[in-house]
């Protein structure tokens, strides 16, 4: 995706000044985008190979999957990416901490007003 289209798609979700932003439709935006991301990739490589890109195994020899092996991926992908794809990568994590965040904190608010002070 070019940034353009890139910065055209989020005033349009989010509005000029991110006014319009919520916990909901930033991550309906990041999931879209990122789907969208992966599928022209996955196209993209198998015009250029002839071959299907096949799922990601997470079985494989590298790395056990955790938490911190994912950020070490995904940072060390983003460092070698082109310089509108690290800034659309590294926006959208920053986009999607933020928010998840906020929506943690929401949670941790409401969840006071539910409880029974009377409760052992």
């Amino acid at each position: 995706m070019e940034i353009s289209e890139f910065k055209r798609r989020v005033r349009q979700a989010f509005g000029p000044n991110m006014e319009h932003a919520t916990p909901a439709n930033v991550r309906e935006f990041i999931d879209g985008v990122q789907r969208e991301m992966w599928r022209d990739e996955r196209s993209r490589l198998s015009e250029k190979t002839g071959i299907p890109r096949p799922p990601y195994d997470l079985s494989g020899p590298h790395d056990p999957v955790t938490y911190e092996g994912a950020l070490r991926s995904f940072f060390a992908a983003a460092i070698d990416e082109p310089d509108d794809q690290a800034f659309i990568a590294l926006w959208m994590f920053t986009l999607d901490l933020a928010y998840n965040g906020i929506e943690e904190m929401q949670s941790d608010s409401l969840s006071r007003l539910f409880v029974d002070d009377n409760s052992p």
